[in-house]
């Protein structure tokens, strides 16, 4: 299982062609959350941006039942 610091994998929940999604908690307050990684150990640029705009348009969106985005972190070379 993945390792990233500050959160605790419980299982992956979908492998796509670029992207890894993952059930996780965040150890500072018990969080639930949802973690999507890119594949590669070294993405291109054009990979890492396409994630950010994704985070830009859902990060403003509160619906119920709609996943909220808390933040966009970089682990080693990955986003």
């Amino acid at each position: 299982m993945m390792q990233i610091p500050n959160y605790r994998f419980v299982e992956r929940i979908h492998e796509g062609r670029h992207s890894l999604v993952f059930r996780a908690v965040r150890v500072a307050d018990g969080l639930p959350v949802i973690i999507k990684r890119l594949k590669e150990d070294l993405p291109p640029v054009a990979k890492m941006a396409r994630l950010e705009h994704e985070f830009k348009v859902v990060r403003p969106v509160n619906l119920p039942g709609v996943v909220a985005a808390y933040a966009l972190e970089r682990t080693e070379n990955r986003r």
